[in-house]
């Protein structure tokens, strides 16, 4: 499509027309200078905005305007912009039309991340993302970006010659051996756990910038980090990032918190059940700390609850070290499902699951597991009856449901309907379906919510990290080295 340049209504001598090549996508109007070109050259938000065909004679002239009629589309941003696009035919013009017009009556969206391509593309800016279960990093884009590197975060000393492994090489024999496995970033039973290793940070950091083949000292860095820390640790973490690897300016940011760039909304409650559970209202891009809740229930109760399920009674399996424990984990990924209108009581003739898997390097025995269905469907259950995970607190429906409860009355509806969910547990086949299920149950009448699940969820903290890279809430937010008086970083970091 040829588009207006000058952001303007009406073409003149000097607002000459341009050909662009546009993708609609995610509630947007992406525009490139080629069809294969990756650097976005435009981005015209959608949703919330304005269609319209316009009247050819105000840009072409009485004389080619006949030929013109439903060609030229205009497009309103809803956000004080006007862009003027002219497409060949009106067969064309008409499907344009149509695709945009559904895209502005979207309600929500999520970021689409893309893979680069071509070197070029990447900017300054190196993004670690720091799991309990796993770490993610990359460098990022103009555009939102799937990780480059992910690995389990865990890591692991060898008993006689201290040699520290990092990652996923931790499993192989030859590292497990004589080694003890720990996981320095996993939930513990303490909630207010203030605290990070620095010394398993600059482990992680090493690597990943081994494997990126960057240097450190020429990139900006988000870190992002699985819990809040105390002041004393984000001055411990300032002094490593800067002294010991020199980078140029640093945001540190919590998980659950950037995950909320990854849908393209201004309102709305996240939901983050990863190996902890997070309830997150934010409105107008700002926080509701007394509506911000946290739950100790998540994948380690999970996978707790599957490790009895399939213990020595079922296959004589206790599952108990670190290496067995990624059978949980495949399992779990694989094979978990939950009722998604109500739980239902498992029943007597339930067939049973044989998963195949080759454990050679993990059991010394047979690589045939045979899994209850019962099993399988009943652990997931934890996250509507705590008590199945032994924990006396408020189901994961009940704790949104209060969230609502403490967020303003004016925003509750719009709350309500911009409940999005983020995590690795959320993938389960039938989660969402039965929280709205169950969230319906307890919320009044008038309020129906509404669960939005993005298919990137699993990377959501990564993905809503890079969007944010490229708000001008970022430059603002980076702390720079020739800033750094060696405290522990602005007070909007405090969160």
């Amino acid at each position: 499509m040829n588009i207006l340049s000058g952001n303007r209504k009406k073409g003149t001598f000097w607002n000459a027309w341009r050909k662009k090549f546009y993708v609609v996508a995610s509630g947007k109007l992406n525009g490139y200078e080629k069809d294969d070109c990756q650097e976005l050259f435009q981005s015209i938000n959608l949703i919330g905005g304005k269609v319209d065909f316009l009247d050819p004679v105000e840009f072409v002239g009485p004389e080619h305007g006949k030929g013109m009629t439903n060609r030229i589309i205009g497009v309103d941003d809803g956000k004080g912009h006007y862009f003027v696009l002219q497409c060949s035919t009106p067969e064309v013009a008409k499907s344009w039309v149509a695709a945009l017009v559904h895209e502005t009556e979207s309600t929500l969206s999520f970021a689409v991340p893309i893979l680069p391509k071509s070197p070029s593309l990447y900017r300054d800016i190196v993004l670690v993302d720091i799991g309990s279960s796993n770490v993610r990093a990359g460098v990022l884009t103009h555009q939102p970006t799937l990780p480059a590197l992910f690995f389990a975060s865990v890591m692991s000393e060898n008993i006689n010659s201290g040699r520290m492994v990092y990652g996923n090489d931790v499993y192989k024999p030859e590292y497990r051996k004589n080694a003890k496995i720990t996981f320095p970033f996993e939930c513990t039973s303490k909630m207010c756990q203030n605290m990070i290793e620095i010394p398993a940070i600059q482990g992680f950091l090493e690597k990943i910038f081994r494997d990126l083949k960057i240097r450190p000292e020429n990139y900006r860095l988000i870190l992002n980090l699985p819990r809040r820390v105390d002041n004393k640790c984000r001055q411990s973490l300032l002094d490593l990032l800067f002294n010991t690897f020199q980078v140029r300016s640093v945001l540190i940011a919590h998980q659950s918190v950037v995950s909320f760039w990854a849908y393209c909304t201004d309102n709305g409650i996240i939901c983050d059940v990863g190996e902890r559970c997070d309830i997150v209202p934010v409105s107008q891009g700002f926080i509701l700390t007394q509506a911000w809740s946290r739950a100790p229930y998540g994948g380690q109760p999970l996978k707790h609850s599957l490790r009895q399920g399939l213990g020595p009674q079922e296959n004589g399996l206790y599952l108990s070290t670190p290496a067995e424990n990624l059978i949980l984990r495949f399992i779990s990924e694989n094979f978990l499902c939950v009722s998604s209108n109500g739980f239902r009581r498992p029943s007597q003739d339930s067939q049973e699951i044989v998963v195949e898997m080759d454990l050679r390097d993990v059991l010394s025995f047979s690589s045939l597991i045979g899994v209850n269905q019962n099993v399988l469907r009943g652990v997931g259950e934890g996250f509507f009856d705590p008590g199945l995970y032994g924990f006396d607190c408020d189901s994961l429906p009940k704790m949104i449901y209060k969230c609502l409860q403490n967020c303003g009355v004016d925003i509750r509806k719009e709350m309500s309907q911009n409940i999005l969910l983020v995590g690795g547990c959320t993938m389960i086949p039938g989660f969402p379906e039965r929280l709205e299920h169950e969230l319906t149950k307890l919320c009044p009448p008038h309020l129906k919510p509404k669960i939005n699940v993005s298919p990137y969820r699993y990377h959501a903290s990564f993905i809503g990290a890079s969007v944010l890279a490229s708000t001008e809430a970022f430059e603002k937010s980076l702390l720079h080295r020739s800033k750094y008086d060696g405290g522990p970083g602005p007070s909007y970091w405090m969160i």
